[in-house]
């Protein structure tokens, strides 16, 4: 992805209260461009610790999974039209 984008080390950031869904849907008028990436995250209520950690232990000590729906700063993101944050 890193050379897709043209970037040559990690991009990352905070998850803001505003930016948790906790439904089973989004309004995607929410968004200019919204996409899906393949990022996914964990939210542990258990500690995962021992090189024996099966995918049983996982599912056990997961609380919720989380994706990644990332948007564009710019309405139309092919013109990069600036618009106010």
């Amino acid at each position: 992805m890193q050379t897709l984008l043209g970037v040559d080390e990690p991009d990352f950031g905070f998850i803001l209260d505003d930016m948790v869904v906790e439904t089973d849907s989004v309004a995607v008028e929410r968004f200019c461009a919204p996409r899906v990436e393949p990022e996914v995250a964990f939210l542990l209520h258990a500690p995962l610790r021992g090189p024996h950690i099966g995918p049983d232990d996982v599912r056990a000590a997961t609380a919720a999974v989380a994706v990644a729906v990332v948007d564009s700063r710019h309405r139309n993101p092919l013109r990069r039209e600036i618009r106010p944050i």
